[in-house]
């Protein structure tokens, strides 16, 4: 394996990648077009504590953390995105990258599954962020949100707007993607970081939900 590049200056890390947990970090990680040692220039602060993974994804150098390990929620992410935004002060934008689980039909006719990549924006009074753990819970096993963050940042929403154009024109390349990141990391997919195929989604009916134990992986079928 060739030797890592070292970028000249911790400057020109501009996208920062929080991932909550090792398995979603090792995904961001196998990601990366390109591996770097950490830049030439850089001396981390004491008060940084964050383990930093750095790389570049097409253009984009980017700076991948993780929570600390077992500790999870909005003060953790704030106590990885902090330093990092001090550390490397030429970042504009940031990313919390993570799995979920499924979600039974959001509108009519519509549901999102696991393996479905699920991208946030502005719609409605919602600005697109929305602070997971304040929420109200309302009859019929219905929840409304009561904190909105700021809306992402508009070179996002333009970038988005332009993959959903793309999209009507033509088919995604996340498989493409994906089939190429197995070829580089196999023990990817023997660890089942593949898609293990619609036959094998979990469905129950709705009257059944109250009997399950909670597990994230299972599909509510309305």
């Amino acid at each position: 394996m060739p030797p890592l590049k070292a970028l000249e200056t911790r400057d020109l890390y501009t996208v920062g990648w929080i991932a909550a947990l090792p398995l979603e970090r090792a995904v961001a990680m196998a990601m990366l077009d390109e591996k770097h040692e950490k830049p030439l220039d850089f001396v981390q602060p004491h008060s940084d504590t964050n383990s930093y993974t750095w790389g570049r994804i097409i253009d984009h150098n980017m700076v991948i953390a993780s929570l600390a390990a077992g500790k999870y929620g909005t003060i953790s992410a704030a106590a990885s995105a902090l330093p990092m935004l001090s550390s490397f002060p030429q970042i504009r934008i940031g990313f919390l990258v993570g799995i979920g689980a499924g979600i039974a039909r959001p509108d009519h006719g519509r549901d999102i599954r696991l393996g479905d990549i699920a991208v946030s924006q502005p719609h409605g009074n919602s600005g697109g962020v929305i602070q997971y753990d304040l929420f109200k819970a309302k009859p019929g096993n219905q929840r409304e949100s009561r904190a909105f963050l700021n809306s992402p940042p508009e070179v996002l929403l333009h970038a988005l707007g332009n993959l959903q154009a793309q999209h009507i024109l033509e088919p995604p390349r996340v498989l493409e993607y994906l089939e190429e990141t197995m070829t580089r990391y196999p023990r990817l997919a023997k660890q089942g970081y593949v898609h293990q195929g619609f036959e094998n989604d979990r469905l129950f009916k709705t009257t059944v939900l109250q009997t399950l134990p909670y597990q994230p992986h299972v599909m509510i079928q309305g």
